[in-house]
């Protein structure tokens, strides 16, 4: 039975140790039905728009959502978030989803849309992809290990990718990573219902860094290295 017409603005909001600036949300509510549009936040440099509407007139809920991230500081997020520090980089996704359920669990089985990402300018702090590559290398032919670097990190030029989600389960077959001298191209499936991860990449190598030695890995160039 409620009808209402509302808006809202607040300065700073937290949700989940997220941290929102600018809230702006307008929510209209009738006759079972609910839709909060516009929906926009600043955050951690970037922005957040949402449209999300809820029918409730059956015996299950159902939510339709359409959401949106640009320009995104992900590490300053992953680090309010998760306590994540070893990832930064700017980035954005767009998601557009369906479900209905009563609990959390029926919601997230019930997940069907797709979504869109993108990481630009990313460093993956605490490993050096290039050292485990010589590293590897030279256990497997009996050569010395090579200098470990002091502050290993790997540059992530820009990383993408898109899926379909059914039933919760993400469907994910562009990915996408760019690497200085290495392309990674994979594809696998994201279970949020299980919380599972299976993927394979394959990393081309289309060059070689000169490394402080004077050293270098020219011989790997154009081979593809299964992950």
């Amino acid at each position: 039975p409620l009808n209402m017409q509302a808006s809202f603005r607040v300065g700073e909001l937290a949700v989940a140790n997220v941290m929102l600036r600018d809230v702006v949300m307008s929510l209209v509510a009738s006759d079972g039905r609910l839709r909060v549009n516009p929906l926009r936040a600043s955050l951690y440099e970037g922005q957040y728009s949402g449209d999300i509407r809820l029918n409730l007139r059956g015996e299950e809920p159902q939510i339709a959502m359409n959401e949106n991230l640009s320009d995104i500081q992900i590490g300053l997020l992953l680090l309010d978030m998760k306590n994540i520090q070893n990832i930064e980089g700017e980035f954005e996704a767009k998601f557009q989803a369906t479900s209905s359920g009563n609990t959390e669990a029926e919601l997230i089985a019930g997940l069907n849309g797709g979504l869109s990402f993108e990481l630009q300018e990313g460093i993956y702090q605490g490993r050096d992809f290039w050292y485990e590559l010589r590293s590897q290398k030279a256990r497997l032919s009996g050569d010395p290990q090579p200098p470990a670097p002091e502050n290993p990190k790997t540059d992530i030029s820009r990383l993408f990718g898109s899926g379909v989600v059914t039933n919760g389960v993400l469907q994910n077959n562009d990915f996408i990573m760019q690497l200085p001298f290495v392309r990674l191209n994979g594809a696998g499936q994201a279970d949020l219902n299980q919380m599972q991860l299976n993927y394979r990449l394959n990393a081309k190598v289309i060059g070689s860094p000169e490394f402080d030695d004077g050293s270098n890995l020219d011989e790997l160039k154009g081979l593809t290295l299964p992950v």
